[in-house]
């Protein structure tokens, strides 16, 4: 094996690794609900309450305050999914969360298909994963790109939000964003087969 055939090779391994994991970061993050949290303490009771919510749903949890003799535990944990009702400071579905979730199940199911393709390809035959997986992974980085405007935007200019933090949740989702960015720069390092054969010739 020559070590362009090695570079080829590894580049379309690191493509389907992109691929794959962005999928499943991308699917971690629409699972869990710590999109946005914030902390509060009760003065009067000492008591530490975390509100948080992810894509689909807001939660709760209150927890006793830290003494001598005593470490936090979670003493109450309430989760609801958001409909008609106010719970953990969200009344109903806010617009921006049904757009972020929309766009994020879209961005799932485009790096989905998109590594099934590379896979396809890359074990299947010699051609060139510019054309084969550049536009599915570009097209999933603009819809990432799109999340980050709204739920950055929204979390950064609303004075309802304006205590919350990005949770881990959201790390998740900017995590296989970088992924699907790193799929689309490393596609276009692969050569098609005509010039491959030009080269190594």
């Amino acid at each position: 094996m020559t070590t362009k055939s090695f570079f080829s090779k590894s580049i379309r391994v690191w493509i389907l690794g992109a691929c794959v994991f962005a999928t499943i970061f991308l699917s971690l993050s629409c699972k869990y609900d710590f999109w946005a949290m914030k902390t509060t303490t009760i003065p009067s009771t000492k008591y530490e309450e975390s509100l948080y919510f992810g894509l689909w749903r807001s939660c709760n949890d209150t927890r006793a305050g830290d003494t001598k003799n005593t470490t936090n535990r979670p003493m109450l944990s309430v989760c609801k999914d958001f409909g008609n009702y106010g719970h953990a400071g969200i009344v109903g579905t806010p617009d921006f969360l049904k757009q972020t979730r929309a766009c994020l199940v879209l961005m799932i199911i485009v790096m989905g298909i998109t590594s099934l393709i590379t896979a396809f390809i890359m074990f299947t035959s010699d051609r060139a994963m510019l054309y084969w997986n550049s536009p599915f992974s570009l097209a999933g980085s603009i819809i990432g790109i799109t999340i980050l405007a709204i739920f950055v935007g929204k979390m950064e200019n609303s004075t309802q939000y304006e205590d919350f933090y990005l949770a881990w949740s959201f790390f998740y989702f900017l995590i296989g964003w970088l992924f699907t960015l790193s799929a689309v720069v490393t596609s276009v390092l692969d050569k098609p087969i005509y010039k491959r054969i030009i080269t190594d010739a």
